[in-house]
């Protein structure tokens, strides 16, 4: 099992056992506010972590990783590096309430940074929020992206920050 460390954090790639954790982040609704608008039903939960797990164990270098504090082992949330297009990987990031405002989004996104590097045919990194998140738009800027465009993505508002690898 892949496993990457930053300063503070440790990302690893989730497993099935892993599920109460995906499910604790996505049924929060104070989580899910900027990403669906609304806390996820245990169906779609399911549903959605069985992509995890078929991203995680396919052949591509890409991942979706549970990220713990190293020194509490505590779950601050969700890191992913997918491939998005043929040139184009998007990063993201999820974090617990309880761990805002520590400077985790920043690391997170600088983590995923590092990690896309690895797939080859990455040249474009892509994060896409809700354009009303103003603290994911200030972690992008700083990770060097830079707004590309609004659009809907699935129902919703997405504006999609660019920057090249």
């Amino acid at each position: 099992m892949e496993v990457l460390n930053s300063k503070r954090l440790i990302f690893s790639k989730f497993q099935k056992e892993d599920y109460s954790l995906y499910h604790e982040l996505s049924s929060n609704e104070k989580v899910m506010r900027y990403i669906t608008g609304y806390a996820l039903t245990e169906q779609i939960t399911k549903k959605q972590f069985q992509k995890i797990l078929k991203i995680n164990n396919g052949k591509d270098i890409q991942g979706v990783f549970k990220v713990t504090e190293s020194k509490s082992g505590k779950f601050v949330g969700l890191s992913k590096s997918t491939i998005f297009s043929e040139e184009e990987v998007e990063i993201g990031y999820v974090i617990m309430p309880e761990f805002w405002g520590n400077g985790y989004g920043s690391e997170m996104s600088s983590m995923m940074i590092d990690f896309s590097k690895q797939i080859k045919q990455a040249k474009i990194l892509i994060g896409i929020i809700d354009p009303e998140n103003e603290a994911s738009k200030r972690i992008l800027e700083k990770s060097g992206f830079s707004f590309s465009e609004e659009k809907v993505i699935d129902d919703l508002p997405g504006a999609i920050y660019k920057r090249t690898l």
